[in-house]
């Protein structure tokens, strides 16, 4: 168990855990609110995500029994909870041949909620994106392009949303909220060049033993069929199945020269049980599904050790076979597996132990579920190419309905993962995850940025005494600000962020008033740092010196006099006016390779 996230979010803390106890034990994350006692100063905490016998009120992950960890940020007054489903256990396991949890994943991808806190402190959750079978929420109440918003990010329509594993970061900006996530597709692909005799363990050698072996126990059957009678019953049913003639002779009667020599007890064993359907009256009915077996694991042998053709690896190469193999050659492959398997099942009791001995060794039930399961993978797989392989990068005004910026990692595919959001003084900046090529770093903006900009210095000294009132200060102090159309969006005293409306206002003209509560609490003689924080571009910097010139009021020594600093250059830099009319304007692609650093610009309209 760890800590995954925190936030602060309306007084209270809010972090979410990941609970699974072990490598191979997936639970769901947890979310707790912290409170802290303000006279006391201790902290409790409540779980709303976890265990119900706890206090819950959902279940782990709210019921996503994929999303193992949560990742938040806060927008317009929510608290957004993005799904992780952490899927490289499953990867590691499936490139063990073992697919289960890794289409578990897929079949689950990530969800999105949000949360607000009404005015008696309850929390209340709502499901922005997800599947309308959640056991908490119905419908998604989250939009994507126009369309309902399912898990994934992605609407009905888009199969390859399934490759999305996490939601791996959010960022408000701009007044919109921006959500990123990773696709696995290019860690995946190794899957789908996996042969299908990979999947069951069986080598062409083995494979044709098992065929040899059948083909001697059909002989039997036809040996004492042709000696006496069957008695067998069912005749229709019996002549429906029987293989023709020319079948037999041509397809299933193996010659001498096929035939793996048996020892003697072996060969016994053969005739013993091929005595033994007929003396069940069986033998026409077993010889038909014996020959369909005999024929299916040569069909099967064919593809034994077949790849797909049909996908394009990550480094954009497509695979090269003689002959194409595709999705549905896969399809037609477990389809055999399965017949296979249901006639194994069907005769099992009337084959000799040298048969079942080499069957058993794979031809089970959970070999199938697991085949099933690798063409699930294969399935989702199927959908990532060039136009959708790479992180996704949505975006919204209201919280609520959502745009595509990109689908496949900005025009990039080894672009699995966006990684990592920063608001800087030009825009938003964006670094990726790509293990093939290098990380790379983007910088996204609406269009021209223009910075706030202070009117009357950055250096500003505040008295607590009002000598033409002859009181304490009662006006605080203005500091004129032109916002140049940008919006507050936070005021930080000594990296402390001040409460608006208590601490701070902001005037109508843009300019920032530090309310004479706030300074006459803080201790004469000191000199603040102030920094005031806009949705977009720089943020403006200023200092405030505490005096109090109150009569009588008590004096500082004279080594603890004031420490204004020395003034310095405004920190607000002068606006560029770069207009950029897109989205991702530069990239700065950091790789190292034979000791070089290459830098690349890329522009997108």
């Amino acid at each position: 168990m760890c800590v995954w996230d925190m936030v602060g979010f309306k007084g209270n803390l809010y972090v979410t855990m990941v609970t699974g106890t072990a490598k191979n034990n997936k639970q769901s994350f947890a979310l707790v609110r912290g409170t802290q006692d303000k006279e006391t100063g201790k902290w409790t905490f409540q779980p709303l995500v976890g265990d119900p016998a706890d206090g819950a009120k959902y279940e782990w992950g709210f019921g996503a029994s994929r999303s193992g960890a949560a990742n938040m940020v806060v927008y317009k007054g929510h608290l957004y909870i993005g799904g992780y489903n952490d899927p490289m256990n499953a990867l590691e396991k499936a490139m063990q041949m073992d697919f289960s949890d890794l289409y578990k994943d897929l079949e689950s991808p990530v969800n999105l909620w949000r949360m607000d806190v009404d005015e008696d402190g309850n929390e209340n959750f709502e499901m922005l994106a997800g599947e309308a079978n959640n056991k908490y929420f119905g419908d998604s109440k989250g939009t994507i392009d126009g369309n309902t918003m399912l898990s994934g990010l992605g609407d009905s329509d888009e199969q390859s949303r399934h490759l999305n594993q996490y939601v791996w970061r959010m960022q408000s900006y701009n007044g919109k909220l921006y959500v990123g996530t990773f696709d696995i597709s290019d860690l995946a692909y190794p899957a789908t060049q996996f042969a299908n005799g990979d999947i069951l363990k069986r080598t062409p050698e083995e494979w044709k033993k098992q065929i040899e072996y059948i083909k001697i126990f059909f002989d039997s059957l036809k040996k004492n069929d042709q000696n006496g009678t069957s008695g067998t019953t069912d005749t229709d049913s019996q002549e429906a199945s029987k293989p023709s003639e020319s079948e037999s002779q041509e397809t299933t009667k193996p010659s001498d020269d096929d035939i793996m020599p048996l020892n003697e007890g072996e060969a016994s064993e053969s005739d013993q049980a091929a005595q033994a359907v007929e003396e069940a009256g069986k033998t026409d009915e077993v010889a038909a599904d014996v020959a369909t077996m005999q024929q299916l694991l040569e069909d099967m042998g064919a593809d034994l050790n077949s790849k797909q053709t049909d996908v394009v690896s990550p480094d954009g190469v497509a695979p090269q076979a003689a002959e194409t193999y595709t999705l549905d050659d896969r399809y037609q492959f477990l389809a055999s597996l399965q017949r296979l398997l249901d006639l194994y099942n069907k005769n099992k009791q009337y084959l000799p132990e040298f048969i079942t001995n080499e069957l058993d060794k794979w031809l089970t039930e959970e070999n199938l579920e697991n085949f099933i399961d690798f063409v699930g993978v294969l399935s989702y797989l199927h959908y990532s190419n060039d136009e959708t392989r790479g992180f996704d990068l949505i975006v919204s005004s209201d919280g609520t309905n959502f745009q595509t910026i990109s689908r496949n990692g900005f025009g990039d595919n080894n672009n699995h993962g966006l990684r990592v959001f920063a608001v800087t003084d030009s825009g938003l900046a964006i670094g990726t995850a790509n293990p093939y090529h290098g990380t790379q770093v983007w910088l996204l903006n609406d269009g021209e940025i223009k910075n706030a900009e202070l009117t009357n210095g950055d250096a500003f000294d505040y008295d607590k005494y009002d000598s033409d009132k002859k009181s304490a200060n009662a006006n605080g102090l203005t500091v004129g600000i032109n916002p140049n159309g940008n919006t507050v969006e936070d005021v930080q005293y000594d990296y402390q962020s001040l409460t608006a409306g208590t601490d701070y206002t902001v005037a109508d003209d843009g300019s920032i008033v530090l309310s004479s509560a706030f300074l006459n609490g803080r201790e004469t003689g000191s000199t603040g740092s102030v920094v005031v924080f806009y949705n977009q571009g720089a943020r403006v910097r200023f200092t405030v010196a505490i005096k109090d010139s109150t009569p009588n009021a008590p004096k500082k020594d004279d080594d603890k006099q004031n420490t204004k600093p020395a003034a310095h250059k405004k920190a607000n830099t002068a606006n560029t006016g770069s207009n950029v009319i897109g989205v991702a304007v530069v990239v700065a692609v950091l790789v190292v390779a034979a000791g070089a650093l290459f830098v690349f610009k890329r522009k997108r309209s």
